[in-house]
């Protein structure tokens, strides 16, 4: 009889503590904005090893090129809204920057200053730009009412850039007057362009109050980008090119302003 009554003690406690996390359950978002900071790892982009440049009289030079997408730092915003426990919608726009540094060095000298000028200007040199990365796409989420929520998403949109990826040229001293001229290696008129882009995250959110979360999370930005492919002829004419899809990868953390809320039961 006491062990009857012992097995339907520990039954009862059993259940109302079962019925106590029940009604402690946490609140789940289901709208949220989002502002978030990161930071984009370096890419190489394209490199000639061998483009001829001219100084009449004296035989050409070649120049070895190269040029890569430099780190930045990134900001955006961000939309996320869930009708479910786990499958919801998310847009945003982020900032990628899309900035390059250059390289180059004298793979044969004639010994022509202007062109060894030229190189010297164009080596190690940087230059800024903005691109943003406008997309759409889906974002499924784990443990929605836990302390930590993983989740993964996968998005797709446009990519709108300042910034030439094509065209590259330095700088040398005129012999009359001493003022920096500008010589181009490979011409390119058409700085801001609008390609495909996608993006594919996976991170956590973590309650931090009612109606804030955190958010950490690592992405791969998949980014359309023109790229030089071969040596052109002479130097100061329009070279071979080629799309090619970078993976840029990124490191975020965001915080977000829950607008609402599905409640947990509460006592």
């Amino acid at each position: 009889m006491r062990s009857i009554l012992a097995v339907i003690s520990a039954a009862t406690a059993f259940g109302l503590i079962g019925r106590e996390a029940e009604a402690q359950t946490r609140d789940q978002a289901r709208i949220a904005f989002t502002v978030m900071g990161g930071y984009v790892l370096p890419k190489d982009l394209w490199t000639v090893d061998r483009q001829p440049v001219a100084d009449a009289p004296l035989p050409s030079d070649t120049f070895r090129l190269g040029r890569r997408i430099r780190p930045t730092v990134t900001f955006g915003f961000s939309g996320s809204y869930f009708p479910n426990n786990h499958l919801g919608y998310v847009g945003e726009a982020y900032l990628i920057g899309l900035g390059f540094e250059d390289s180059c060095t004298l793979a044969f000298a004639s010994g022509s200053t202007r062109n060894s000028q030229a190189c010297a200007s164009i080596d190690q040199s940087e230059k800024a730009a903005t691109a943003v990365a406008l997309n759409a796409g889906l974002i499924y989420r784990v443990a929605s009412r836990g302390v930590i929520s993983p989740y993964v998403r996968i998005g797709g949109g446009f990519l709108v850039t300042t910034q030439s990826s094509i065209r590259m040229l330095g700088q040398f001293p005129s012999t009359s007057t001493g003022e920096l001229v500008d010589a181009v290696v490979y011409p390119d008129n058409h700085d801001s362009r609008i390609s495909p882009t996608a993006v594919v995250g996976l991170g956590f959110t973590s309650a931090i109050g009612p109606g804030y979360q955190i958010r950490w999370e690592m992405r791969d930005n998949v980014a359309a980008v023109r790229a030089v492919t071969g040596a052109t002829a002479e130097d100061g004419t329009a070279p071979p090119t080629a799309t090619r899809f970078k993976h840029l990868f990124s490191f975020n953390l965001g915080f977000d302003v829950v607008l609402e809320r599905k409640r947990g039961r509460r006592y």
